[in-house]
């Protein structure tokens, strides 16, 4: 054999081996490896029992558009909500702003000024975060009306304060302070709420200190909020599972039923077959050569055994 022949056998067969094991589809029958899948035959099951399926269907409609919203007295409501986030940005500084000089200005004889070093608010960063997620700030909100025992459901307030990592690994001076809510406009809005009692309970201490303004650590604010942020979309996965449970069920239904109908019928099928095989006529040749039907031909060897040579003469003229 030459080598292209060689070669395209080599071809052939592996083409025929890929078709083999690829999903094949003949006559509606899908065949995947050696099972056998025939969708005509699972259509005719649906067609028939067409009044369960369409049933089912509906059900699963609705019990899917009701696993998304709730419909009570008051509306209608998602039941998983959306998780929005919005965040304002704070400086640690003071009154004349010491981050913003090159060199601290000195007093008198060479002494320190009332300026403190910047550097020094980078230790403060964690105590200011705390404080503003404090019981005393989230007190305000509460008698502000902006939070309500539903926010506060899982024994947090929902904001929080951290320190903003420096960017040239520096101790950090920002702190941002986040706030989430099921909506964009609420999260924006307890941002900046947020925001006014954490500034207005360090005000308070401040001045219960004694403190003067010119010595007090100020939070500036350089960013009061930004444009509100999706974090946690609506989930989806139980709605999906109720959908395609329910097409299952349905399925389910419909074939369970047409098995049932199967059972009923295979009885009656069987009896009129037999009552067919007992109408046959049936010949009896001797009293011990067994049955044999109609047209057939009678066992010469067997007859021959017992029989005189009269007889089966007479018997062979007889089928003859």
């Amino acid at each position: 054999m030459c080598c292209v022949c060689f070669d395209d056998t080599l071809v052939h067969a592996e083409k025929s081996a890929t078709i083999c094991s690829a999903e094949v589809a003949i006559g509606g029958i899908f065949k995947v490896g050696g099972n056998e899948i025939d969708i005509a035959l699972y259509t005719d099951v649906l067609r028939r029992h067409r009044t369960v399926v369409r049933v089912g269907v509906a059900l699963t409609v609705v019990l899917t558009v009701l696993s998304f919203v709730r419909i009570s007295p008051s509306g209608i409501g998602y039941r998983s909500p959306e998780i929005w986030s919005n965040q304002a940005t704070f400086v640690l500084t003071q009154e004349g702003s010491p981050e913003l000089r090159a060199v601290l200005p000195r007093g008198p004889g060479g002494s320190s000024t009332k300026l403190g070093n910047p550097f020094r608010y980078a230790s403060l960063i964690d105590v200011y975060a705390t404080l503003a997620t404090s019981d005393a700030v989230v007190k305000v909100l509460l008698r502000r009306g902006l939070l309500n025992a539903k926010d506060l459901r899982g024994g947090a307030p929902p904001f929080t304060a951290a320190a903003v990592p420096s960017t040239i690994n520096q101790p950090p001076q920002t702190m941002a302070l986040t706030a989430k809510a099921e909506t964009a406009g609420k999260a924006t809005k307890l941002t900046l709420a947020a925001t006014r009692a954490f500034l207005d309970v360090l005000h308070a201490r401040q001045a219960a200190a004694k403190i003067q303004e010119k010595d007090r650590i100020q939070p500036l604010v350089v960013r009061s909020s930004e444009a509100p942020k999706l974090i946690r979309p609506r989930s989806k996965a139980l709605t999906m599972l109720v959908f395609l449970g329910g097409l299952i069920a349905t399925a389910a239904v419909a074939f369970t039923r047409d098995n049932l109908a199967r059972r009923k019928r295979a009885p009656e099928l069987t009896t009129v077959e037999s009552l067919d095989e007992l109408a046959e006529p049936e010949l009896s040749i001797g009293a011990n050569h067994g049955r044999s039907t109609l047209g057939s031909v009678p066992d010469v060897d067997s007859a021959t055994v017992r029989d005189t040579p009269g007889e089966v003469a007479q018997q062979a003229r007889r089928w003859s």
